[in-house]
């Protein structure tokens, strides 16, 4: 029985982070893509171009049209690395990019680069001016097919903060909680840093009132 094709079905950020993590498992073809995400032919070519215009995806390589045998069809890999060459020396390209792109396109193109450094979802959000929630699925669902991984935790104020990097790695583990002691102890540190630097201050903004007659406070 042959699968129902999804024709203009939403992939959104979790179905085209899928994508990518297929295309860096394996490249493959439009019509690759198509069986495999149940998609129609036309869908996965358009989803290829517009990867390949925000340099997402990228012409791994090229071989002979499994029906015809004298046209040549991409074969699509992951990353922004400068296609193959065409085997025709008479193949005019793809023409310009789209400009039409799609918003979930563009904001997975943020998204990609930030996290080639370490950051947290905070700054993903801020980033890319998404919604809280669907980075953090984005992030999860990322984390489960290998396309993102936490690089390291980082304790701040009020907890500790996952910080996610792009890559197939295992994920840091979530760090214990410190100890109440070890928590009284920072702050009570950092109450005297903070009496310090006032004392420090307040003596010399009077050193620098004594000509004014101390009219400063």
């Amino acid at each position: 029985m042959t699968p129902r094709r999804h024709t203009g079905c939403r992939l959104g950020l979790i179905g085209y982070a899928t994508i990518l993590r297929d295309l860096k498992l394996k490249p493959m073809t439009a019509d690759g893509l198509a069986d495999k995400h149940g998609l129609t032919r036309n869908r996965a070519y358009k989803v290829l171009r517009s990867l390949h215009a925000v340099k997402l995806a990228r012409i791994d390589r090229w071989k002979l049209h499994d029906c015809a045998g004298t046209r040549y069809q991409a074969v699509w890999g992951f990353g922004g690395a400068q296609d193959a060459p065409h085997p025709s020396p008479n193949f005019a390209g793809f023409g310009e990019p789209s400009k039409n792109l799609g918003a979930t396109v563009i904001t997975l193109s943020y998204l990609l680069r930030e996290l080639v450094r370490s950051t947290c979802q905070r700054q993903l959000v801020e980033a890319t001016g998404s919604d809280t929630q669907l980075i953090s699925k984005f992030l999860q669902h990322g984390e489960a097919i290998g396309l993102c991984h936490i690089a390291r935790w980082q304790f701040q104020r009020g907890g500790v903060t996952a910080f996610w990097r792009l890559g197939n790695a295992p994920s840091a583990p979530r760090p214990e909680p410190k100890p109440r002691s070890q928590i009284s102890r920072e702050h009570g540190e950092r109450r005297k840093l903070r009496r310090q630097q006032r004392a420090t201050f307040k003596a010399l903004t009077h050193k620098i009132a004594q000509p004014f007659g101390g009219l400063l406070p």
